[in-house]
């Protein structure tokens, strides 16, 4: 049996792990169910029959988890599981009986279910592990489930972690790339290369290869790529001497320093995916009537369309097109164009209403449910404003690891509307920066009610 060590990284197979206890939850719960409709036929469960299809899963999978059935090195070894699976049932069964005989309740239940339910519960479990070892052995052949690596840095530390990588055993990673940038003067051309490999390979990790004296390079580089949704790694020179440490984090044995983690990593990026398509869709339900209202009144308030589309900077700095209702006399939210400021002429009757509610935003739904944007994040700035920015504000492009959001953290915070210079911009990358790495589904919750309140009770917006 293959190690599913070598077969698939370490953060893959957490993930697919992790899954593995709601997959047998409900695996054992079908075993029941079916065992229970041989036995009994049409006849509904009772109550406390429910209950124990209900809870049974439960209890099973915990016994299971404390047994090691969903330890990642082990978890598709067929020897293993079947013997985990079987201790596993045995326990809950134990357990379950132990319950129903205090409570007084064994009597409800069919010494026959329970014994077929302990039989089939059991095959089906190592019966879906071997399904699911293959399906990931065939996704390894094809090299979809590797552990993706771009290295970029200065010789001679960047060839030595080339082919460390290459000959080490413990994981199986594929250099997408490696890009030398040896003097300052190289950065430019190198970050080109980098941006074109990033586009095409997408890398797990990011890995500068600098020797400890030219800390320049570092420094001129690590600002340049915060906007990879990457892990984004130092290797130090002194990690490829060949002896073991005892702590810290590695990469193919290699211990690096970890810069940036990639946000929204495994099941945490399911969570945000799931909240996006089904608030925006929800949102978009309960809005349609307010919107088709809105649709009308700029029509006939001037002339022109109702929507407004910009390019803005979305997730990876790559440009998207944005929708809001038309605010302005038509043209005057062109590319290039001054925001709008307090007062603004350009401003429809319609629009500063819109403006002043945030209702001019609802159209972002639909970039919500394409996947251009999410409902919380880090708020798109046009081109113009990005590319102004830039290069002005530290950390600016970190910003762009996640997708662009509708609302976010810096805006229920105080900073809405015109950007008053870079200073006002740096603080909102403060808070979109502690947003990315403080995010949670209580936290996106949080934000979408202060936006509630904050829409019609802020005079930033006009």
């Amino acid at each position: 049996m293959v190690s599913l060590k070598s077969v698939v990284n370490h953060r893959t197979l957490k993930m697919i792990v992790d899954g593995l206890h709601l997959v047998d939850a409900a695996l054992i719960a079908a075993a029941g169910y079916g065992t229970f409709v041989l036995r009994h036929g049409a006849q509904p469960p009772s109550a406390a029959q429910t209950t124990l299809l209900i809870t049974a899963p439960i209890v099973t999978v915990q016994a299971l988890h404390l047994l090691g059935f969903y330890k990642r090195l082990r978890a598709f070894d067929p020897v293993h599981c079947l013997r985990i699976a079987v201790a596993g049932t045995g326990i809950a069964v134990f357990i379950l009986f132990t319950l129903g005989y205090v409570a007084k309740v064994t009597q409800e239940y069919s010494r026959l279910w329970a014994v077929a339910w302990a039989v089939a519960a059991p095959v089906l479990l190592v019966a879906a592990r071997m399904v699911i070892g293959a399906w990931l052995r065939r996704k390894d052949k094809a090299g979809w489930l590797r552990r993706r690596v771009i290295l970029i840095g200065a010789e001679p530390l960047l060839s030595a972690l080339a082919q460390r990588l290459s000959a080490q055993q413990s994981e199986k990673i594929d250099i997408a790339a490696s890009v030398r940038i040896e003097e300052e003067a190289d950065i430019a051309a190198g970050l080109t290369l980098l941006d074109d490999a990033c586009a095409v390979r997408m890398p797990d990790d990011v890995v500068l290869a600098v020797p400890g004296a030219r800390l320049d390079l570092v420094r001129a580089i690590v600002p340049r790529i915060g906007h990879y949704w990457a892990n984004i790694d130092i290797c130090p020179d002194h990690a490829l001497i060949g002896l073991p440490f005892h702590d810290g984090r590695t990469l193919g044995g290699v211990p690096v320093l970890r810069l940036r983690a990639r946000p929204f990593e495994g099941w945490q990026g399911v969570a945000k995916w799931i909240e996006d398509r089904l608030l925006s869709a929800l949102l978009l339900l309960l809005a349609a009537p307010v919107m088709a209202v809105i649709a009308v009144a700029i029509r006939l308030d001037s002339p022109g369309p109702v929507l407004f589309r910009q390019r803005r900077y979305g997730f990876a700095n790559q440009e998207f097109i944005v929708y809001k209702f038309r605010t302005m006399i038509d043209r005057a939210e062109d590319e290039g164009v001054p925001q709008a400021r307090r007062g603004d002429p350009r401003v429809t009757r319609v629009g500063r209403v819109l403006r002043r509610s945030s209702l001019d935003e609802l159209p972002q739904l639909f970039n919500v449910l394409n996947g251009s944007m999410s409902l919380v994040g880090p708020r798109p700035h046009a081109v113009a404003h990005g590319s102004r920015f830039a290069p002005m504000v530290e950390d600016y492009l970190a910003r762009h690891r996640i997708k662009p959001g509708m609302t976010g953290w810096a805006q229920v915070n105080g900073y809405r509307g015109e950007v008053a210079g870079a200073e006002d911009m740096g603080k909102r990358v403060e808070y979109d920066l502690a947003y990315i790495e403080n995010w949670s589904i209580w936290l996106d919750a949080s934000i979408l009610l202060r936006t509630v309140v904050v829409s019609f009770r802020d005079d930033r917006a006009y």
